[in-house]
C-alpha cells in the first residue's frame, strides 16, 4: 500500500487515524484537501491547527494559502447550509 492509496479510502475512525499520521509526517496538498473535503465536519478546530500547523512550515506558501481558502470556503459553505437548517 502506498501514501496515497489513503485519498480512496471511505470515511472512517481508522482510516481518519492513517491520514493525520500521514499529515504529521508527509504534508501533502492531496492529504490536506481529503482532510477539508471529507473530515472536516468531524474535527475539532484545536486539531485543524494541529494539522496545519506541518503544511504551513513545509509546503511552498502558495500552496498553503490555496489549502487555507479551500478550507475557508468549505467552512462557510457548511456553516451557511447549517444555519439555514435551523432557521
Amino acid at each position: 500500500m502506498s501514501a496515497l492509496d489513503i485519498l480512496e479510502f471511505p470515511v472512517s475512525i481508522t482510516n481518519w487515524i492513517l491520514l493525520s499520521d500521514f499529515l504529521k509526517t508527509e504534508p501533502q496538498e492531496e492529504f490536506y484537501r481529503k482532510l477539508i473535503d471529507d473530515y472536516l465536519p468531524y474535527i475539532p478546530a484545536y486539531k485543524l491547527y494541529e494539522l496545519f500547523l506541518p503544511a504551513a512550515e513545509r509546503l511552498p506558501e502558495s500552496v498553503f494559502q490555496e489549502l487555507l481558502e479551500r478550507l475557508w470556503k468549505t467552512v462557510s459553505a457548511k456553516t451557511g447550509r447549517i444555519f439555514l437548517t435551523i432557521l
